[in-house]
C-alpha cells in the first residue's frame, strides 16, 4: 500500500469517528484543486452551469432568428394567402380586383347555392351553407388562389343519387316518432317554424324540425360528405394525389355530358309540376322518363309558363346579352340571380302557390346552422357509394386548379391541396354542408372579374353570411321551377361537349374516342356511378397499355435513325454544341444490326471516343 493510499484511510477513518465537516485542504488533498472540483466528479460541468450554457446558446440571437424563420415558414405553409399578402406581391389594386370579384362570386354563389341544394335531394339552404362554411376555411388553407369552391351540379347529382339509393335504409334505424333527437333544433335562430313542438310528441312529422325523410336524407349527405373528404385527406396524406392523373379528359368530358343528361331528367318534374312515382326499369333514365309519363295529365300548366318564362331569357341571356357585355365591363351580368328575383317578385305579387299550386322553396331559416353530429354507425352503408363524389369533386378541383396555376404561373402542391380540399368539406359536413369543389363557370367569371387571390372568396362569404343571417327568409317563396330553370340552363355547355366525337375522329384519336363512348354509354345505360367506374377503369387501362408501348418504343433508341442513315447511304451526321466549342462528325453504320447500341462520344475536337 503506498503512502498515499494510506493517508487516506486514515483520514475517512478519522472523519467516521470524529465527525467533524472535511477541512478545504482535506478536500484538496482528496479531489484535486477547486478547478478541478467544478468540473465534478465526472469530468461534466455542473447541472446548473450546463443549464446556464444551454439557455445562453437556445436564447442567442442566431437561434432566434433561426426559430423566427420557421416559425413563419410553417405559418406560410398553413396560411398560404400570408405569404402572398406578406411577400410585397399584392397590392392595393389586387385588393380592389378581389373585392370585386368576390361580389361577383357572391351574387352567383346565392343562386347556384339554392339550386344545387335542391339537387342534391336536399332543403336550398344547405347549398347556401356549402357556400359559406367550407369556402371560408378553404379561403384560408387554399393552395391555388383562382379555384372558386362550391356547390357543383355533377356533385350535386351523385349526391342525390347516393341518398337516393340509402336513405331509406335509414330511416329504418331511426328511433319511433315519439322519440326525441339529441339537438332538437337544427338552427341557431328560428322565427316562423315551430321546431321544437313536434320533437317530443307523437307525431312522426319532424325531426328536429325537419321531416323523417328530409332528416333522414340530411344525414345520409353530411355521412357521404364526411366519407368523400375522408378519402381526399388520405388520398393527400399519402402523397397519392398522382392517381388523379389516370382520370383522362376524354373519360371526363364522356362523363360530364352523359352526367347532364341524368340532371336534365330529374329536373323535368320540377319544370312540369308533376310528382311522377317511377317506371320498373332496369335502365334508371327510362324509369324516369316512364314515371313521367304516366303521370302527365297531372301537369301544372301555371308552373310549366314559369318555367319556360324563366329558362328562355335566361338561355338568350348567357348566351347572347353576357359575352357582349363582357367586352365592355370585363363582368358578365348576374342573369341567375335576376331571374330568381324577378320570379320571387312575380310568386309574391301573383300568389303563385296559394293560387295555381305552384311548388315553392318553403322554409328558409335565418341564422347558422348548430352542429350536427354524423351517424357514423352508418357509414358502411355509404362507404361505396361515397367514391365517385370524392373522384369527381377531387379531379374536377385539381384541374381547375391546375389550369389557372399554369396561366398565372405559380405553383401549386396537388397532394397539400387535395389534403385541403378534404379538410374543407369535412369540416361543413358538421354544419349541415355537403361536399364542395369547383366548377369551371363559376371560376372562369370570378377570374374574369378579377380574382386574384383566396381573398375573393373571403369576401364571398362575407356577403353570404349576411344573407344566412338576415335575409334568408325572403327566399322561402322562390318557385322550384325557377330553381330548376337555372340548372337546365347552366347544362348547355356540358351539352355542347358532344362536338369531342366528330372532332376525335378527325383527329384519328381512337383510343381517346373509345374511352369518351364508352363511358358516356354507361353512364346513361347503367348508372352514373356504375357508368364512371367503368370509365375510369377503362381510361386507367388505355393509359398503362399507351405507357408500355411508349417504354417498348424508347427501349430502342436510333432504330428509326439507323433506317433512315441506310436509306441515305448507311451514314450518320451529327452536330455537338458546347462551351468548348462546336463539332461534328460522320458515323458509317453500314452492316451494323438496327439493335446494335452506340456508346460513343463525340468530343469537343470533332473526333469520336468510346
Amino acid at each position: 500500500m503506498t503512502a498515499a493510499t494510506e493517508s487516506e484511510a486514515d483520514l475517512l477513518e478519522s472523519t467516521r469517528s470524529e465527525t467533524v465537516p472535511l477541512l478545504s485542504d482535506d478536500l484538496h488533498h482528496l479531489y484535486g484543486s477547486s478547478t478541478t472540483r467544478r468540473r465534478g466528479l465526472l469530468g461534466k460541468k455542473p447541472f446548473r452551469g450546463r443549464c446556464s450554457n444551454c439557455c445562453n446558446s437556445c436564447c442567442s440571437e442566431p437561434t432566434m432568428v433561426a426559430l423566427k424563420h420557421r416559425a413563419g415558414s410553417l405559418f406560410e405553409l398553413l396560411f398560404p394567402f400570408y405569404s402572398l399578402i406578406s411577400g410585397g406581391s399584392y397590392s392595393s389594386k389586387a385588393l380592389v380586383s378581389d373585392l370585386l370579384a368576390g361580389l361577383t362570386m357572391s351574387v352567383f354563389h346565392i343562386p347556384q347555392g339554392l339550386a344545387y341544394g335542391l339537387l342534391a335531394g336536399l332543403r336550398p339552404i344547405n347549398g347556401l351553407y356549402t357556400s359559406l362554411i367550407p369556402v371560408a376555411l378553404y379561403s384560408l388553407l387554399g393552395r391555388s388562389r383562382h379555384l372558386s369552391l362550391g356547390t357543383f351540379s355533377l356533385t350535386s347529382l351523385l349526391l342525390a343519387d347516393m341518398i337516393g339509393t340509402t336513405y331509406r335504409q335509414y330511416m329504418d334505424q331511426l328511433p319511433g316518432s315519439n322519440s326525441t333527437i339529441s339537438n332538437c333544433s337544427l338552427y341557431s335562430e328560428v322565427d316562423e317554424i315551430n321546431l321544437n313542438a313536434d320533437c317530443s310528441s307523437d307525431s312522426d312529422e319532424y325531426y328536429g324540425g325537419l321531416t323523417v325523410e328530409e332528416y333522414a336524407r340530411l344525414q345520409v349527405a353530411v355521412l357521404g360528405s364526411f366519407a368523400a373528404s375522408v378519402i381526399n385527406m388520405a388520398l393527400g396524406t399519402l402523397q397519392l394525389g398522382f392517381v388523379m392523373k389516370y382520370v383522362s379528359n376524354p373519360m371526363l368530358r364522356g362523363f360530364t355530358t352523359a352526367a347532364a343528361v341524368h340532371i336534365f331528367t330529374s329536373q323535368v318534374p320540377m319544370l312540369l309540376g308533376v310528382q311522377p312515382t317511377g317506371g320498373d326499369n332496369f335502365v334508371k333514365l327510362i324509369a324516369s322518363y316512364t314515371g313521367i309519363i304516366n303521370d302527365i295529365a297531372s301537369t301544372n300548366w301555371t308552373t310549366v309558363i314559369t318555367s319556360v318564362a324563366c329558362m328562355v331569357p335566361l338561355y338568350l341571356m348567357k348566351e347572347y346579352l353576357n359575352p357582349r357585355v363582357k367586352k365592355c365591363i370585363k363582368v358578365p351580368l348576374p342573369v341567375e340571380l335576376l331571374i330568381i328575383l324577378s320570379a320571387l317578385v312575380a310568386s309574391h305579387a301573383l300568389q303563385l302557390q296559394s293560387h295555381f299550386g305552384v311548388d315553392v322553396v318553403g322554409t328558409v331559416p335565418r341564422g347558422l346552422p348548430l352542429p350536427l353530429v354524423p351517424d357514423f354507425s352508418f357509414m358502411p352503408n355509404v362507404l361505396l357509394p361515397c367514391l365517385p363524389v370524392s373522384l369527381v369533386g377531387a379531379a374536377m378541383s385539381l384541374s381547375i386548379g391546375k389550369m389557372y396555376a399554369l396561366q398565372f404561373d405559380y405553383e401549386v402542391n396537388y397532394n397539400g391541396e387535395l389534403f385541403v380540399l378534404g379538410t374543407s368539406s369535412l369540416f361543413g359536413s358538421f354544419f349541415q354542408c355537403f361536399y364542395a369543389t369547383g366548377a369551371l363557370a363559376r371560376c372562369a367569371v370570378v377570374v374574369g372579374a378579377g380574382m386574384m387571390s383566396q381573398v375573393a372568396s373571403a369576401v364571398s362569404c362575407l356577403v353570404l353570411l349576411l344573407v344566412v343571417l338576415a335575409v334568408g327568409p325572403l327566399f322561402e317563396a322562390v318557385p322550384d321551377c325557377a330553381l330548376a330553370s337555372v340548372i337546365v340552363v347552366s347544362l348547355v355547355g356540358l351539352f355542347k361537349q358532344v362536338t369531342d366525337i366528330p372532332k376525335l375522329w378527325r383527329e384519328a384519336k381512337y383510343l381517346d374516342l373509345s374511352t369518351w363512348l364508352l363511358t358516356a354509354v354507361s353512364v346513361l345505360v347503367l348508372d352514373v356511378s356504375l357508368g364512371l367506374a367503368v370509365g375510369f377503369c377503362y381510361s386507367l387501362a388505355c393509359i398503362l397499355v399507351t405507357r408500355y408501348m411508349a417504354t417498348r418504343r424508347e427501349g430502342q433508341p436510333g432504330d428509326g435513325d439507323t433506317r433512315d442513315a441506310r436509306r441515305r447511304g448507311s451514314k450518320i451526321s451529327v452536330s455537338f454544341n458546347n462551351k468548348y466549342g462546336s463539332s461534328s462528325a460522320t458515323v458509317d453504320v453500314s452492316g451494323v444490326d438496327s439493335a446494335t447500341k452506340f456508346p460513343m462520344m463525340i468530343g469537343p475536337t470533332g473526333r469520336t471516343s468510346k
